[in-house]
């Protein structure tokens, strides 16, 4: 038999070319939260692409963390289970 399977390298690929990019140009070319987001609302609260801190991961790019204590010094906090207490959002 001839045949062979040669392992994919694709994933790699990616790797490498994020870890050569700086922030600037990954954010220059990566959809942000400010473009994205349709709606967003925490508990009985709305909320914005201004509550979500970027951050950029070698597997998915530019990711963000919602509810940061490093953003306004404290946490929302929700004490009502379920979808009604926590986070929803709508992105485009």
């Amino acid at each position: 038999d001839n045949s062979f399977r040669t392992q994919d390298y694709s994933d790699y690929n990616v790797y490498y070319i994020f870890s050569q990019l700086d922030n600037e140009t990954i954010f220059n070319y990566s959809r942000v939260i400010r473009q994205s987001l349709i709606s967003c609302r925490f508990g009985a609260s709305d909320c914005t692409f201004n509550d979500f801190i970027p951050f950029r991961s070698a597997h998915y790019g530019i990711c963000y963390t919602f509810n940061s204590i490093l953003k306004n010094g404290k946490r929302k906090e929700s004490n009502i289970p379920g979808n009604t207490g926590g986070l929803s959002i709508e992105l485009y």
